[in-house]
């Protein structure tokens, strides 16, 4: 059925967590607008690995990652890393992953380098562990480095190099080379989307289609961990809902619109507590019969129509849906 509409939302997110709807058809909607899709790439995710340190899964250890692509760092982050049996993980490791996943499709050779210990700079850990090498030669290689990393971590990083150099390099260059990442299913945003050239910074209007907003993931923006693509979505959701309301020319009241919906009784459902009248304290105009949502077929028309994951909201007072 066809919904007209006086200004459109796309709300619908990316291709990240297909299970909660995601499947990345607002792509496909923009693009019939005339509006550019970039290259998309799952982002803030696992980190898969050629030949992973399987004796370290589970491990956690607070370090620095840095993704390295055809011999350049791309970028570094820093905070908990977490070793799985098929790679890395942790906010560091998901930080760098959309990167790595750009770079893997376009040939190039992706390794994450770890350093173990970033607050010490490779002199002074040369020199700890020339002292430790003096002092401690009779330690068995899984206590070696008790004290300094994780047993089970010191225990690889011992059995790998016994010299003092040799374990001050990799502990400073813990080198991975990238194979893979877990994929969309395990993405907690997509990296890449529509061009935010064609869309109204300030208002989130497409430049292309007078009235068509687009919010949140499905714009060529990412972030790193830490609530910050959470933040772009409520913001930009705000801004287009906002002038979309600001530049309606006509209101609906509840009156009106439940003279147009009827329920299956026949009665104008309206709000409970205002007894269908245009007094409730809620929006007037954002009223409806009781099983009223974005894509109901009964729905012809209305002022604002949010195209999303089969997004609703209701308010406690009333229990009306609205759009």
């Amino acid at each position: 059925d066809e919904i007209f509409a006086k200004k459109v939302i796309v709300a619908c997110g990316g291709m990240a967590s297909p299970k909660f709807g995601t499947d990345g058809n607002g792509y496909n909607l923009l693009k019939k607008f005339g509006h550019t899709v970039s290259e998309l790439h799952p982002a803030l995710l696992q980190i898969k690995t050629e030949k992973p340190r399987k004796a370290l899964k589970g491990i956690k250890h607070v370090g620095k990652a840095t993704l390295i692509c055809g011999g350049r760092k791309i970028k570094s982050s820093e905070g908990e890393l977490l070793f799985t049996d098929y790679g890395l993980s942790g906010p560091p490791v998901f930080n760098l992953s959309g990167d790595a996943a750009l770079a893997l499709s376009r040939g190039e050779k992706a390794e994450i380098s770890l350093d173990l210990l970033p607050q010490t700079d490779f002199r002074g850990l040369l020199e700890q562990m020339e002292k430790r090498v003096l002092k401690f030669s009779h330690l068995s290689e899984e206590n070696f480095l008790n004290g300094v990393l994780p047993k089970k971590l010191g225990y690889e990083i011992r059995r790998s190099e016994s010299t003092a150099r040799g374990m001050t390099r990799l502990m400073k260059d813990f080198r991975f080379t990238v194979s893979g990442t877990t994929g969309f299913a395990n993405a907690q945003v997509t990296s890449g989307g529509v061009n935010t050239g064609e869309i109204d910074n300030g208002t989130m209007m497409s430049k292309k289609v007078k009235n068509l907003y687009i919010t949140g993931e499905i714009m060529n923006v990412d972030g790193d961990c830490g609530g910050f693509n959470l933040q772009w979505a409520w913001c930009t959701g705000a801004l287009a809902g906002q002038d979309a309301a600001r530049t309606l020319k006509k209101r609906r009241t509840t009156n009106d619109f439940g003279k147009r919906h009827k329920t299956s009784a026949g009665k104008s459902s309206g709000c409970k507590k205002s007894g269908g009248k245009k007094t409730c304290g809620f929006g007037r105009r954002y009223h409806g019969y009781q099983n009223f949502a974005p894509f109901h077929r009964r729905a012809k028309k209305t002022d604002v129509y949010f195209y999303g994951c089969g997004v609703s909201a209701e308010r406690k007072e009333c229990k009306r849906r609205k759009i």
